[in-house]
Order: C-alpha cells, then sequence, then structure tokens
C-alpha cells in the first residue's frame, strides 16, 4: 500500500494546488483514461470542467496528486454546495490516497467556511454501481442520502411531436449577455435558490463547447422569460465514446408560468434542434 506522509509517498507521490492551462489537460486526460465508456457522459464531463474552471474560485479549491509526471489523481470542492468531486487513476487506487483526498477536502471546507451558520457537511455522489468509489466513500463516513440523478435517454431518429405553446407564448435562443440577468433571476425564482450567478452563467457561455443557438428560453406574452432549457451537444466525449448524444438540461419554468407545459414545448423544440 502507498504511504502518504506531508504530500509525499514511498512512490514519489506528491500533491499540489492547481497551476494552470497544463494541470487542466492533465485533468481533462485523466476522465478520459480512468472512466468506463458508457459513465463519460458523468458530471463533470470534459464540457462541465470547461465551464467550471473558468472560476478562479473553483481553481483555488482544487488539488492534484502526481506520481511523476503522471496525475494519479484530482479532486476539487464546489462551494456554496459543499461538493467532492474526485477522479482517481485505475492504477492508483489505494486507502492512503483515499484518505489523503478526503483529508484535503474536509480542510478545504473548514477553510472555506471559517465560521460556518450552522455545522458542515461535505457532499459526493457516486453511481450505485461503482463499488470500489461506494466502498471508499462508506468508509469515510458518508452516509447515502433519499436523493438521485435519474439519466433519461430518448432516441432523435424517431418522430418528434410539434412542441405547442399556449397562445401569445413563443420560443427563442437567449440574446446573449443582454439577457443574462434576466435568465438568473428566472433560475432562481425557479429552483428557490441564490445560488446561480451572473458570473457563473456568463462561464457557461464562454464555455467551448457552448451553442447559443440551443441556449433557448420561453418567452411570455407581455415579454418576460418565463422558462428556460440549456441544450448542448458534447462534442469532444461524442468524439472519444463514438456516440452522437445531445442534452436537454436544465430546464427550468418560473413559478408564475408553471403548469401550462412549457417544459414539455422546450423539450421537443430543443430535440428537433439536437
Amino acid at each position: 500500500n502507498l504511504q502518504i506522509r506531508d504530500g509525499f509517498s514511498m512512490a514519489d507521490l506528491f500533491s499540489r494546488s492547481y497551476s494552470g492551462p497544463h494541470d487542466f489537460q492533465a485533468m481533462l486526460d485523466l476522465i478520459s483514461n480512468a472512466r468506463p465508456q458508457a459513465w463519460m457522459f458523468d458530471f463533470p464531463g470534459v464540457a462541465d470542467m470547461q465551464e467550471l474552471y473558468a472560476s478562479p474560485d473553483l481553481q483555488a479549491a482544487t488539488r492534484l496528486w502526481w506520481d511523476g509526471p503522471r496525475l494519479a489523481a484530482f479532486a476539487f470542492v464546489m462551494e456554496p454546495y459543499h461538493n467532492l468531486y474526485f477522479e482517481i487513476r485505475q492504477d492508483a487506487w489505494c486507502a492512503a490516497l483515499e484518505d489523503e483526498i478526503i483529508q484535503w477536502a474536509t480542510g478545504c471546507l473548514r477553510e472555506i467556511n471559517p465560521d460556518p451558520p450552522e455545522p458542515l457537511t461535505l457532499d459526493t455522489t457516486s453511481r450505485n454501481e461503482d463499488i470500489r468509489r461506494v466502498a471508499m466513500i462508506s468508509r469515510h463516513g458518508f452516509v447515502p442520502q433519499p436523493e438521485y440523478t435519474l439519466h433519461f435517454q430518448r432516441d432523435l431518429t424517431l418522430p418528434i411531436p410539434e412542441p405547442q405553446l399556449p397562445a401569445g407564448f413563443s420560443i427563442r435562443p437567449l440574446v446573449g449577455e443582454a439577457e443574462v440577468e434576466a435568465l438568473v433571476a428566472l433560475h432562481r425564482a425557479a429552483f428557490g435558490t441564490e445560488n446561480m450567478t451572473v458570473k457563473e452563467r456568463l462561464f457557461i457561455m464562454h464555455a467551448p463547447e457552448f451553442i447559443p443557438e440551443l441556449d433557448l428560453v420561453v418567452v411570455s406574452p407581455d415579454g418576460h422569460l418565463a422558462a428556460y432549457c440549456t441544450c448542448g451537444i458534447p462534442v469532444k466525449a461524442n468524439a472519444q465514446t463514438g456516440s452522437h448524444n445531445g442534452s436537454t438540461d436544465p430546464v427550468a419554468v418560473h413559478p408564475d408560468f408553471q403548469k401550462l407545459g412549457l417544459a414539455r414545448a422546450m423539450l421537443l423544440y430543443g430535440m428537433k434542434l439536437l
């Protein structure tokens, strides 16, 4: 077993903070090489990473573990959600490295939140069938929660019904940065959260794989943004896996306009575009 002491090991494993584009590419390569093909679209994928690492705050909350010139693992803590995400090279999994990642993440979260208003909890995610990861997080005291991510798939070669909107409503792409503040307000109202910010939305829109024509909104008769659906095509992941996948998420409808069929209409419209 690899024994880690003070960031170093008998096998010259060492860790350091994120330091720029070279590290970012190494992280993307690790995702590509460490995951089974069927899991390549799990969060965070390549497109997600491009969006996330536009943020200096996330870069500062990232740690990398190196085995000489090879990246063995990386981890980051996403705030304000208290979420830990990590990836480990297949041949680098060991109890000592697992311990180091959890210890670092716990310390990172406490450093970011030195005086929390309530007890801190660190969250992470795993596929049920990822036995090694489930065993790791269970060993470190993580407790399963009644929250799941469901992945639905739809064959786009089959007929797609025509979108149906109430009278006076229309679907179009977002008008770029001019409507970002309105979109953020819509997101916050729909999800009942203050987490989305203008800066975060701009990170998404400036990511290399973002397609403005697929960034859809529903406009109400009085000109307000009533709903949105951010569709996308993970170009690099598709190329790697030989897939032709697209996505129609997230989807959000303002509380004032729910139960009108707007989400369904956006999904159908987005699938036609994809």
